[in-house]
């Protein structure tokens, strides 16, 4: 009786080993340890591979989304971005993180282009020449739209038989060069910005208008703002 109670227990305890034996080690994997996501708002799916309960989460919350925030055993995982309003790259992590593993995912973003930066309406809110002749073009605007036409409301007087109010064109880009381009008494006339300082709220200008005389002849210095 006792030779069978003892391999009855030696039983048990081999059989509970070998259950312990069978059980997978946890695992956590992602199919990318680096993303790079277009400058307007980009998004991309990447695998996560796994045998246990695991949990995402940013590190840019405000720019930076992935979803869903938790999960377990295999799934996918999206990370979205916001529109960069820099004309610099821009970078944060995501953690994808079980009780006892995690994995970083380095996301990258490229920085906005001029052209997608300069769409809206802008006011010049200053010209910094300190040339009271000047003042006059303080509170022009222009309002660069998505299919490339634009509106200038500049209110300049020139002659009694010229007056400038508003000009309705179209805009371009070109490097560092914002063009736009109308007529006035059909003679073709062209604003020219060459752009030094941008963000995705300010930029800081020497302007240029193709007619003799209205402003100085290497430009007007002026710092030009979003309206908001």
């Amino acid at each position: 009786m006792k030779k069978v109670l003892f391999l009855g227990v030696l039983l048990a305890l081999l059989t509970a080993c070998g259950s312990d034996d069978d059980d997978p080690a946890p695992a956590l994997n992602v199919s990318t340890g680096e993303v790079i996501l277009e400058a307007e708002n980009a998004e991309t799916t990447i695998d996560v591979k796994s045998n246990v309960a695991w949990s995402a989460v940013s590190a840019a919350t405000d720019w930076c989304t992935v979803s869903p925030a938790s999960g377990s055993n295999d799934g996918k995982l999206t990370i979205k971005a916001t529109t960069n309003p820099d004309m610099k790259e821009r970078s944060t992590t995501v953690t994808v993180k079980s009780s006892t593993l995690e994995k970083v995912i380095t996301v990258k973003q490229d920085p906005a282009s001029l052209e997608s930066l300069l769409k809206g309406k802008w006011i010049l809110d200053d010209q910094t020449s300190n040339e009271p002749a000047f003042d006059v073009m303080e509170g022009l605007t222009l309002e660069l739209k998505d299919d490339k036409s634009a509106v200038a409301v500049i209110n300049k007087y020139v002659t009694p038989e010229l007056e400038i109010k508003t000009l309705e064109g179209t805009w371009s880009v070109s490097g560092q060069t914002l063009t736009l381009s109308s007529t006035l008494m059909e003679l073709p006339v062209n604003i020219t910005f060459e752009i030094g300082q941008v963000t995705a709220d300010s930029f800081q200008s020497a302007m240029k208008i193709n007619l003799p005389g209205l402003l100085p002849a290497d430009g007007l210095p002026v710092i030009i703002n979003r309206v908001k």
